[in-house]
């Protein structure tokens, strides 16, 4: 994302009135990069879909099986899905931080895994 900078010319700080003019105005500039970050866009739409879908698919498919995962496993070795819905989160809150500085890097990420959880949802319904 381009950097924008604002340029802003104040004339009436410097007059001096025995040379009836304006004596080196100020310049202020005006960083927009620290602004709120607010994520819009298609690809951030679709991606953030892609995500959470292939998510829920991988969450819903675990039902009942054994969890292989050691961070989504609860007592018993089955999903817990707290866990899961937190990992999933955290994952995507990773991306949408990295959305401010590079958002088709972070659009790419949430649709590789997605895909990663669309995978982990065709590998459950086969077993």
């Amino acid at each position: 994302m381009a950097t924008l900078l604002v340029a802003i010319t104040v004339h009436a700080q410097t007059f001096t009135p025995e040379q009836q003019r304006f004596v080196q105005p100020a310049t202020l500039k005006i960083d927009k990069r620290d602004e709120f970050f607010k994520p819009s866009g298609k690809f951030f739409i679709i991606s953030s879909a892609a995500y959470w879908s292939g998510a829920s698919a991988d969450l819903i498919s675990s039902r009942g099986l054994y969890e292989l995962n050691g961070l989504q496993r609860g007592r018993g070795g089955r999903l817990d899905y707290r866990k899961g819905i937190l990992i999933d989160a955290t994952i995507y809150g990773v991306t949408l931080a990295f959305e401010k500085r590079h958002p088709k890097i972070a659009s790419f990420l949430r649709f590789a895994f997605g895909g990663a959880h669309v995978v982990a949802a065709v590998h459950n319904l086969r077993q």
